[in-house]
């Protein structure tokens, strides 16, 4: 059996990977980050910012890229307690719309 599909490639994003309770992270990052999904597999949307429930203590942070700057300066990984993780994987990801 055969699907008729098409795919196509989306622009570079700036993507952060969020790990923690969700109470240490909303206390690192303040306003940054919007409500954090509590389900996985959900997502919540601020204008182009998305933020993605992936399981267990895990999100994606996704925003446009012109926006990167300013998350990192926001999310300050290099700074991050250790009770959370904050990594930018936007260059590691490619994301397909089908």
């Amino acid at each position: 059996m055969g699907y008729d599909a098409t795919y196509e490639r989306q622009g570079l994003s700036a993507i952060f990977d969020l790990k923690g309770r969700p109470e240490d992270l909303k206390a690192w990052s303040g306003d940054t980050l919007s409500d954090l999904p509590q389900r996985p597999i959900c997502l919540s949307r601020q204008g182009h910012r998305m933020l993605a429930h992936i399981g267990p203590d895990h999100w994606l942070l996704m925003d446009d890229l012109s926006q990167e700057d300013g998350l990192l300066e926001a999310l300050n990984p290099d700074e991050a307690p250790p009770e959370i993780s904050v990594v930018r994987v936007s260059d590691t990801l490619t994301r397909f719309q089908v």
